[in-house]
């Protein structure tokens, strides 16, 4: 249960500073990127998955950003149909303070993750359907670097390392790692 608390309050908190970082008045220096992630698209097609993701990021105070991350993945094959569903809320702090939002950074991210997966079984004439649906919430830690290319187009890599929490009915049931990698690109307005 205080895990869960402790995700929550993340979760609540991240969301309220997107939602105050738009103008930030000390400094007059705020950002707005959106991005994609390339690693998604290489990876679907090698393995005949769809997946896409979008990424919004708010930058505010020179150094600090809040960036919302969705991730859709959908795997068919002849017996079964996967969909998985990511929202990753971080936070970053730039290590440098030369140039806004470039370089550097080191931050926190809470994730909420939502799988589905659908299988269909032939036992003799009989054909069954199984619908199992899981639910995941954890919390962690990533590095990354990010740099602007002309002003406006940005380049962010990142690596990040969690726990997630298996949920059925808000009963912990396990606890597994949680890898986040990603070579966004994006434009900053």
């Amino acid at each position: 249960m205080p895990r869960q608390l402790a995700i929550t309050l993340l979760t609540v908190i991240l969301t309220a500073t997107v939602a105050h970082a738009q103008t930030d008045t000390t400094t007059n220096k705020s950002m707005f990127a959106l991005k994609s992630d390339l690693l998604f698209p290489v990876l679907g097609s090698i393995g005949g998955i769809t997946a896409l993701s979008l990424t919004g990021e708010i930058g505010f105070k020179k150094r600090h950003s809040v960036q919302i991350t969705e991730i859709y993945i959908l795997w068919r094959s002849a017996y079964s149909k996967d969909t998985y569903s990511f929202t990753i809320e971080e936070y970053k702090f730039f290590l440098s303070n030369k140039k806004s939002f470039t370089g550097f950074y080191s931050g926190v991210m809470a994730i909420q993750y939502y799988a589905r997966d659908i299988e269909n079984h032939q036992d003799g004439s009989l054909l069954l359907t199984y619908d199992i649906t899981e639910y995941r919430l954890g919390a962690g830690a990533l590095l990354g670097y990010q740099n602007y290319i002309k002003k406006r187009f940005v380049v962010d890599v990142l690596i990040g390392f969690g726990y997630v929490e298996l949920l059925k009915k808000n009963v912990y049931l396990s606890s597994d790692p949680f890898l986040r990698a990603g070579v966004n690109i994006g434009y900053r307005f």
